[in-house]
């Protein structure tokens, strides 16, 4: 028996498909020929292709002749449940016969579907699995409202989806921007030492030229006359609503008013869907052609094409274009064709910036496809140009890049992934809450990226804004404070176990149980746990104590906080902090527009709002000033007034709507427990150059003390004051947004506390003595 490592490659996509073809075929044939591993691909064929029987028996000839070997049943149309439930049931049965007849070391498996079967497999013949994520299929399917409408399926969904990354050896992605979303553990429970590599959709540049039509071959010579006089736009691919038919159409209506020599090329798997849509839209049949080509002789129609559109269907509340990458941006980097784009994918932006070779389309609106028109009838072909695009972009899409990187992956899945320095697991109050992202997740990368292995498992989800701030908020926060304590009974699986605020709101059973199993559990406090009334945010004094005890260290957001912790328990205070690299100023405003006086925050900071609504109002009504009130919920003493704009919170637009500030305003009561406040809103505000207005509470009295970066407010008339200044001084919002910025940059900044935090974890992970009880006192640094 073969001694090189047999992976089975998994593949819902059929290899008769022209997607399944150049992307899982012609990848798998090439990582074959280095000989290190044997592969075998399992693949559900439609039914239609089959019928086909010379496509088949051609294909099955060329991969025998690749030493690939083939495995095939026949899909289940039809999409309903029933017809999955089918086609997985004939994918496990494909994999359990190969695992019967030869073994396996490694699951290669293509998109969530899968990686399903391979994980279910795998747990059964102790076989990992490399999980090829293919974009992000949940929130591609929700957004077109399939599957998983409704909040029970939608949870069931994100719960099936977290298990495939959790138990995943490792994961690819098609951007860095899906993969960014890996680390950060949005999408599952991630480890640092897993392998995770960027490959999108990759192109055989070698197939593909840039001398022009002589280069084609395949096409007659009428057809071949007729494009060669025309300038031609190229419409390549499947005809769905992941693309914007109605704008490609009226952008090459457009073109067609400034160039009579324009020629709409159609290349798809579906004809008569895409000459419906032609039809439709009155095009005359003289002005466009519709052929149905096989992916092996697209190099020989792609030299025609001058232009290829890309019009993406999506938008910015949408999180699916996060893992997107179209397939046919690399085969137009390739063959010369400059892209025209539309749509949120920063990184297909920035890809076809990089190139130098394309356009891209701001607003689809009627205004942004003429401007785009006009470029694409007067921007004449370069060779050049295209040579030095197709030389940029070879690294990153080429075949043969991808196949270094496929086999670099398998190596480290093989070998187990890189040991890392140490394994944490993150309790954490939710995905959406303030101390949660701030305090945790926006940590996880770096700790990542300095061998520590981060798991974070969050008890409140999606659901927590919009619970929270109904009557049925406590019973869904005590619903999921409850998935804690089976969380907790997996700490002696880690070095170290980060508890993050209180586990339950009536007892330390999370604590009590996460400490049993693992001594080294750090605890968690950013807000003010003790109010006049010696109570603690719906917890008494000595449910608190006990928790602080039972932890071998405690970390506080500020001083004040640290006095309140049991004596005998190590305490280091490290602030909130800010990641600069991500929080950064927006682009410039011009001077004729509306100053805007910005508030972001919970409903539950909206009593220290309620205080400045007066000021607010009377500001709202100058047209030279507009406020914007952005939470999850409307600000209803103002939510009538002409000139105050309220924005819904999300985590997206967290940043551009804060961008969109010139003033902010950070209003507090003035009581004990805002004095523990830990001045996260002025510290985003400085972030991204924004002057602040603060309540003299908290730590706001120290990041705003000395008036560099803001103004301190004891009254609703010293706001209004401070804030009609900045209103009227254009460059002193502009001086103390700046310096605001250099404070948070030196003192509040992500780059400025990790270490501390690395020294801390690995401080803690080293300790054999357990803290004993204590008394309520004052800390010292760590």
């Amino acid at each position: 028996m073969s001694t090189r490592p047999h992976i089975v490659y998994l593949s819902f996509d059929g290899l008769l498909e022209p997607l399944g073809y150049s992307q899982v075929a012609r990848v798998v044939m090439a990582l074959a020929e280095g000989g290190s591993y044997r592969f075998t691909i399992c693949s559900l064929e439609k039914r239609g292709d089959r019928e086909e029987g010379h496509r088949e028996q051609a294909l099955a000839a060329e991969l025998r002749r690749r030493r690939v070997r083939w495995r095939r049943a026949t899909w289940s149309g039809g999409g309903t449940v029933i017809d999955v439930a089918k086609n997985v049931r004939a994918m496990t049965a494909l994999v359990d016969q190969v695992v019967d007849e030869d073994g396996v070391d490694l699951f290669h498996a293509r998109s969530y579907v899968a990686a399903s079967v391979a994980r279910q497999v795998g747990r059964r013949v102790g076989v990992p699995y490399l999980f090829d994520t293919r974009g992000l299929w949940i929130d591609e399917r929700l957004e077109r409202g399939l599957w998983f409408d409704g909040p029970v399926r939608r949870r069931a969904a994100r719960r099936w989806e977290a298990a495939l990354f959790e138990d995943a050896a490792g994961a690819v992605t098609l951007t860095e921007l899906a993969a960014d979303e890996i680390r950060r553990q949005r999408l599952g429970p991630w480890q640092a030492h897993r392998p995770l590599a960027v490959i999108p959709t990759c192109v055989d540049y070698g197939e593909f030229g840039l001398g022009g039509p002589g280069d084609a071959g395949g096409v007659s010579e009428a057809v071949a006359h007729k494009l060669q006089s025309s300038l031609v736009v190229g419409y390549i691919g499947s005809v769905n609503d992941a693309y914007r038919m109605g704008a490609s159409l009226r952008l090459f209506d457009h073109l067609r008013s400034r160039r009579q020599d324009a020629h709409l090329l159609c290349l798809t798997g579906n004809p008569p869907a895409l000459l419906t849509h032609l039809e439709r839209h009155r095009l005359a049949p003289s002005v466009y052609t519709v052929r149905r080509v096989d992916h092996r002789a697209m190099p020989g129609w792609l030299p025609f094409v001058d232009w290829g559109l890309l019009l993406r269907n999506t938008h910015r509340q949408h999180r699916s274009y996060l893992g997107a990458m179209p397939t046919k941006l690399g085969e137009f980097f390739a063959a010369g064709i400059r892209p025209v784009y539309a749509g949120h994918s920063q990184e297909v932006r920035q890809w076809v910036e990089r190139a130098g070779s394309g356009h891209i389309i701001e607003r689809c609106d009627e205004a942004g496809l003429r401007q785009a028109a006009r470029v694409m009838a007067t921007t004449p072909r370069c060779l050049h140009t295209l040579w030095g695009a197709r030389w940029r972009t070879q690294n990153h899409f080429g075949l043969s890049s991808a196949v270094e990187r496929y086999h670099d992956l398998y190596q480290k899945v093989l070998a187990g992934g890189d040991n890392p320095r140490l394994r944490v697991l993150f309790l954490t109050e939710g995905t959406r809450t303030p101390s949660s992202r701030f305090r945790v997740e926006q940590l996880v990368p770096h700790l990542q990226a300095r061998g520590i292995a981060c798991t974070v498992r969050p008890a409140f989800g999606d659901g927590y804004a919009k619970w929270t701030s109904t009557p049925a908020g406590p019973l869904y926060k005590l619903a999921c404070s409850l998935q804690r304590l089976p969380q907790a009974l997996d700490g002696d699986r880690f070095d170290v176990v980060f508890l993050q605020r209180p586990g339950l709101p009536f007892s330390e059973g999370v604590e009590r149980l996460a400490n049993w199993r693992n001594p080294h559990t750090i605890f968690d406090v950013d807000q003010g746990l003790v109010d006049e009334e010696d109570r603690l945010r719906g917890q008494s004094a000595q449910t608190m104590e006990a928790i602080a005890s039972r932890c071998a260290h405690i970390i506080c957001a500020d001083e004040s906080l640290a006095s309140q912790t049991p004596a005998g328990v190590p305490t280091s205070v490290i602030p909130t902090v800010i990641d600069t690299e991500r929080y950064r100023p927006g682009p410039p405003k011009t001077p004729d527009q509306q100053v805007v006086i910005g508030w972001m925050g919970r409903t539950a900071d909206f009593d220290g709002l309620q205080a400045v609504a007066p000021v607010l109002e009377r500001l709202a009504q100058r047209d030279d000033l507009a406020v914007h009130i952005v939470s999850e919920a409307p600000f209803e003493p103002l939510h009538d007034v002409a000139g105050v704009v309220h924005h819904r919170w999300s985590p997206d637009d967290e940043l551009p709507l804060l961008q969109r500030f010139d003033v902010g305003i950070v209003p507090m009561a003035q009581d004990e427990a805002a004095n523990h406040r830990s001045g996260l809103k002025a510290l985003q505000c400085m972030a991204v150059a924004i002057p602040v207005v603060a309540s003299p509470v908290g730590a706001c009295r120290q990041i705003l003390g000395d008036g560099k970066a803001g103004i301190l407010a004891h009254d609703p008339p010293s706001f209004e004051r401070a804030l009609q200044e900045l209103a009227a001084d254009g460059p002193r919002r502009k001086r103390m947004g700046q310096l605001g910025r250099q404070i948070v940059k030196k003192h509040y900044c992500v780059d400025a506390v990790i270490d501390r935090y690395v020294e801390l974890l690995e401080a803690v992970a080293r300790r054999v003595d357990r803290p004993g009880q204590g008394v309520m006192r004052r800390a010292a640094n760590f």
